[in-house]
């Protein structure tokens, strides 16, 4: 799905559904609508954004959130039904190794540095891989910089981060980041 798409379907200008579409391409869009929904549950003092495109053309995030907790370049993934198994930098989806933490990682890294000039020094970007729709989740053992999560469990897990931004570096490093994604105020999915 190109960027304009995913856009639109954001805003429900074209709807995605599994007849019309492949059924990757409306996975991929269902499991971001999750995270956007999740999202839309923080308050007023976060900023989300869905689709971001940073880099090369090919490197896309599905989703940055910046708030009082800190910075989260979000991946979405949909597996409904399937296991999910954790351990370290393994990442292993119905007994198939991905290369979620690798990727996420180098995501939060760019975006580390789109940001550098507007984030207080000690404030890193955390990746998260966010699981949509799995069967079973078993993080055995946490990724060293990234985070793995159930999409069920995001807007809570990010309220509870510790205080790490003030309001203007929120303003601030959003400001950054909104010029090159597309904008979705955490209190408007």
């Amino acid at each position: 799905m190109d960027f304009e798409s995913m856009v639109q379907a954001f805003r429900h200008e074209t709807p995605v559904t599994p007849q019309a579409d492949p059924k990757p391409r409306f996975t991929s869009a269902h499991g971001n609508s999750a995270v956007g929904a999740a999202l839309s549950l923080l308050g007023d003092d976060w900023v989300a954004f869905r689709g971001m495109q940073f880099g090369p053309a090919s490197s896309r995030l599905d989703h940055l959130a910046l708030g009082p907790g800190g910075v989260f370049a979000i991946m979405s993934r949909r597996h409904p039904g399937r296991a999910i198994w954790v351990e370290r930098s393994t990442f292993v989806v119905g007994g198939q190794r991905m290369p979620y933490v690798r990727t996420a990682e180098h995501d939060a890294a760019r975006v580390q540095k789109l940001l550098a000039d507007a984030l207080p020094p000690a404030v890193r970007v955390t990746p998260l891989i966010v699981v949509v729709d799995p069967g079973t989740v078993c993080v055995r053992e946490q990724p060293a910089e990234a985070v793995v999560l159930d999409a069920r469990g995001l807007a809570r897990w990010l309220r509870r981060r510790p205080q790490v931004l003030g309001a203007e570096d929120v303003a601030r490093a959003a400001a950054l980041a909104g010029r090159s994604a597309v904008r979705q105020r955490a209190s408007a999915a």
